[in-house]
């Protein structure tokens, strides 16, 4: 999952030479990251590793799948 947050984030020139955000999080976010509460998006490391690359987390409501109806059809079963 780090590694395709890091992609994203070089494919749109968001990142520096040195692999880390052109923004620190003291601006403000440069991505916004909306999410369920699965266990790969609210571990420690992943939050350690939006922090430093100055992307914000929003998680939707546990137990109401329909507030990532529009993320949903993203990720094909």
């Amino acid at each position: 999952m780090q590694l395709l947050f890091a992609q994203a984030l070089a494919d749109q020139g968001l990142l520096g030479e040195d692999g880390l955000p052109l923004t620190s999080a003291e601006d403000g976010p440069i991505l916004v990251a909306w999410s369920d509460n699965g266990s790969e998006m609210t571990a420690i490391d992943t939050r350690q590793f939006m922090a430093l690359m100055a992307i914000a987390q929003h998680h939707g409501r546990p137990g109401t799948p329909t507030d990532q109806a529009h993320v949903e059809p993203s990720f094909p079963i």
